[in-house]
């Protein structure tokens, strides 16, 4: 039986750095993984770049000499892009052995590439699993950063925020909440539009939920009359005051009353009262220090009466709310199934319509409900944000300065990224080089977030402690120093 060796051997190799910086020179290392993968006493090292030939003999070429069983070389790269490095010996036979590298502006070189989903759903309104339990699964799938935002409640995320803190990995969770405006009950929203709350200092839900004269009343009672009550377990309101709680519910009656003898519309298919609810929304949200987001703008809701399907926002409302832009964040790839993947599209072509896709900061989301396989959307759709550091206060200059880019990733069909285009291209090469091996490292920490939470916290703990500085200087080296 005859083989065939002429497969890409970098299996058997590793390579470091992967990453550099355009126009500084820099050291490379190839090594076998395992010491009987030996490398000749020299090698030809042919560099290509992907996008940038300036004459007819478009590779460089130098020679890398064998040190202790490892290739050293030295070289600058002159341009941001990708390239490949192809290993020949000294008489010009092809060892099959080649390696993508990445050339970055120092803008983006020192910044870090981070992935997460900001729309996660649990158990604490109409989730399958408890916060824990979705830290857990994100991690396995690789994520630095989550929020869970579930349906009009805000202290789910806060929870997750306390869990991460008991265990050593290098993962983030933001503050979150789905807003339904007009409704406590999220199934009974005034306006079908859904905004997401990123990094709030309170809750928004409380003072947006109130439609009638009479709700009002009721919320406004509520706060004068049981606030101790209603802020024993929500140290957000009780930070806030029963004062500053008042304020904010008569200032939402009031700003709605304005923006609605204020409200025209031409087209005379615009519900008002949706529309200014989800401007008021924003308004909140911007008041409470926090990012918001439109959410899932070509949503099918299914099913609509006799009818099998039905758009939940009404297009000449959503359109009308992507022209003006008052939320902060735009939410381009939405979790849908593999066939309706296409409406990821249409909310791309309704961002450029209105002019908006360059300056505008784009995020990608499951809005899973559970983590049972074959019903998770973990995965498929996330975020990869450009920040300079992991931190919430790095994933927000990186997001709100649009470096930030939305994924889909679904099996059989192959990733397809949506941003500014250079991040686009790097993401690209991220999702093929990068995060394999660095995701299969993430799974192994989250082996033991299950086990912290599930048999035993200080043997988990003291593993997590173990790997987790290993795995991240390992993440490191992938960086030209």
């Amino acid at each position: 039986m005859s083989v065939d060796y002429s497969y890409n051997k970098n299996w058997y190799y590793k390579l470091y750095p992967r990453i550099f910086k355009v126009g500084e020179e820099a050291s490379l290392t190839l090594a076998g993984r395992f010491k009987d993968y030996e490398l000749p006493d020299e090698c030809i090292v042919r560099i290509i770049g992907v996008s940038q030939f300036k004459n007819l003999e478009p590779y460089a070429e130098l020679v890398a000499p064998n040190h202790g069983g490892c290739l050293t070389f030295s070289y600058t790269f002159e341009y941001e892009q990708k390239y490949l490095l192809r290993l020949f010996d000294t008489e010009g036979q092809d060892l099959n052995i080649e390696f993508a590298v990445y050339a970055l502006e120092p803008d983006l070189f020192y910044r870090r590439p981070y992935k997460g989903d900001l729309h996660i759903h649990t158990i604490r309104t109409d989730g399958m699993e408890t916060p824990q339990h979705m830290i857990c699964a994100c991690r396995e799938h690789g994520l630095d950063f989550i929020a869970i935002a579930d349906h009009n409640r805000y202290e789910s995320s806060l929870e997750a925020i306390d869990e991460l803190i008991k265990l050593p990995v290098s993962m983030v969770a933001l503050k979150g909440e789905e807003v339904h405006a007009g409704a406590a009950n999220p199934k009974k929203a005034r306006s079908p539009v859904h905004i997401l709350s990123l990094d709030a200092d309170y809750a928004i839900a409380p003072f947006t939920s109130f439609t009638t004269d009479e709700e009002y009343d009721a919320a406004f009672k509520a706060f004068d009359e049981d606030f101790e009550e209603l802020a024993a377990n929500k140290p957000w309101l009780q930070a806030l005051g029963q004062a500053k709680a008042k304020e904010l519910l008569a200032t939402t009656k009031e700003r709605r009353a304005r923006l609605l003898l204020e409200f025209s519309d031409s087209t005379q298919l615009i519900d008002a009262e949706a529309y200014v609810y989800a401007l008021d929304v924003c308004e909140h949200i911007k008041q409470a220090g926090g990012m918001s987001v439109l959410s899932h703008s070509q949503w099918q809701h299914i099913p609509f009466g006799h009818f099998s399907q039905r758009d939940d926002v009404p297009l000449e409302l959503m359109r009308r709310i992507v022209n003006e832009m008052p939320y902060d964040v735009y939410e381009v790839v939405s979790y849908y199934s593999k066939e309706e993947s296409g409406r990821n599209l249409w909310q791309v072509q309704l961002l450029a319509e209105a002019g908006h896709w360059s300056m505008t900061p784009v995020i990608g989301i499951t809005d899973t409900h559970t983590t049972l396989p074959g019903w998770s959307e973990l995965g498929n759709t996330y975020s990869i944000i450009f920040a300079r550091e992991l931190s919430t206060a790095g994933l927000k200059e990186g997001l709100l300065g649009l470096w930030s880019v939305a994924v889909e990733d679904y099996d059989g069909v192959g990733a397809r990224c949506y941003g500014q285009f250079r991040l686009s291209h790097y993401a690209d090469f991220l999702i093929d080089e990068y995060y394999p091996a660095r995701d299969e490292r993430c799974r192994i920490e989250s082996a033991f977030m299950y086990h912290f939470y599930e048999v035993n916290e200080a043997a988990a703990e003291y593993h997590l402690r173990e790997i987790c500085p290993t795995n991240k200087q390992e993440e490191e080296l992938w960086w030209a120093q």
